[in-house]
């Protein structure tokens, strides 16, 4: 995620903090500071996921890579799809962070995807994905 301008998953990233700042404050005034920590620590979590899907899937896509550091990839995906859930699933039963919030927060990077996609580079809608 070097680079906003040239790397989709930065790109993305960067909208989904400022998405996360906007709806952390909307939930915080609307709910208060638990629930503004909650969808804070969702848009964390939703980021972080991101960032790796961002490492793990292209080295899984490269055929020019050896299929063993493939398949490591791909194991680790696996495993952090399975930690998510478990991390998510115990933040959530402890009470330690509260579900509603928590899943507004993680839904800020799925808009930022949708958002990024149409409007790359500040140019307006992109014609790319109508095509």
């Amino acid at each position: 995620m070097n680079d906003p301008e040239t790397n989709p998953v930065g790109r993305i990233a960067v909208v989904a903090v400022v998405l996360a700042s906007v709806a952390t404050a909307i939930v915080g005034i609307v709910s208060g500071p638990a629930a503004a920590l909650s969808c804070l620590t969702g848009a964390a979590i939703g980021v972080a996921n991101l960032w790796a899907i961002g490492k793990l899937v292209p080295i899984m896509l490269d055929d020019e890579r050896p299929g063993g550091r493939r398949a490591r990839a791909a194991v680790i995906l696996a495993l952090k799809a399975i930690a998510l859930v478990g991390l998510v699933g115990l933040l959530v039963v402890r009470r330690w962070i509260r579900g509603g919030p928590l899943m507004v927060g993680i839904s800020v990077v799925a808009l930022a995807i949708v958002l990024s996609t149409l409007f790359q580079r500040g140019n307006g809608p992109s014609t790319r994905s109508l095509r």
